[in-house]
């Protein structure tokens, strides 16, 4: 059912501890895009709960949580198919978006935690005269980009480096050479990889970054492509 729901990303469990500077707080599944771009926490909601005093203190909680090794290890155990190392990097460099499913859409409640910067999702549940159960999804449900790995940035310390932000998309091997087309031009790269944090450096023939950004892309065949971006996620 999560699959059909939430196509394009891994579904899993996620009742641990969230803490951040308001609270301590349990979500109640987490959603892992199946290339490692993004990740939600996402909690269940109806909407008889109040809103002031139950559902935007999770919200907050979630949207400012504090995310580690316990997290991690958490969805491991509660998705085995994940990749250790890819969700590990994917946790310590980009907080998760905090989407509410709730079973009855709300005005009130979308603008409310729109304003809290999560989103508002509606799972509705209906029987019909014959005992069968059909649901009805609307509202805000998260997908994946379908091309994009990546936004890449220069790295201000050092500026012949392009910097992977989503280090966990990309199965990137340290020292290997990638050919990558950028401005209509195939060259190789080098790839730099640490615990947590993915490089691209750009060898003999290779094109020096001219743009602040770009955005890091494969095709069906397994070609990757930099476009550069005018603004961050925006191509040029």
């Amino acid at each position: 059912m999560p699959r059909k729901i939430f196509p394009g990303f891994k579904y899993a469990n996620f009742k641990c501890l969230i803490s951040s500077d308001f609270d301590v707080r349990k979500a109640d599944f987490a959603l892992i895009e199946e290339q490692y771009r993004s990740w939600w926490v996402c909690e269940l909601e109806t909407a008889d709960h109040s809103l002031e005093g139950h559902v935007l203190p999770q919200v907050r909680t979630f949207v400012a949580g504090r995310y580690g090794a316990s997290a991690v290890e958490y969805l491991v155990n509660a998705c085995p198919g994940l990749d250790r190392t890819r969700l590990t990097r994917l946790v310590r460099t980009e907080q998760p978006q905090v989407l509410v499913v709730v079973n009855r859409y709300s005005e009130l409640w979308a603008r409310a935690i729109s304003n809290e910067g999560a989103y508002l999702g509606v799972f509705e549940i209906f029987r019909s005269e014959a005992g069968q159960f059909v649901f009805r999804v609307n509202g805000f449900i998260p997908k994946p980009h379908p091309e994009q790995l990546s936004v890449c940035e220069v790295d201000a310390t050092m500026p012949r480096l392009l910097r992977v932000c989503s280090p966990g998309a990309a199965t990137f091997i340290s020292g290997a050479r990638y050919p990558i087309n950028l401005d209509g031009a195939v060259a190789e790269w080098r790839a730099i990889v640490t615990q947590d944090s993915v490089w691209l450096s750009p060898l003999s023939g290779a094109q020096l970054p001219r743009a602040r950004g770009y955005s890091l892309s494969r095709d069906a065949f397994g070609n990757f492509y930099l476009s550069a971006l005018t603004r961050r996620g925006a191509k040029r």
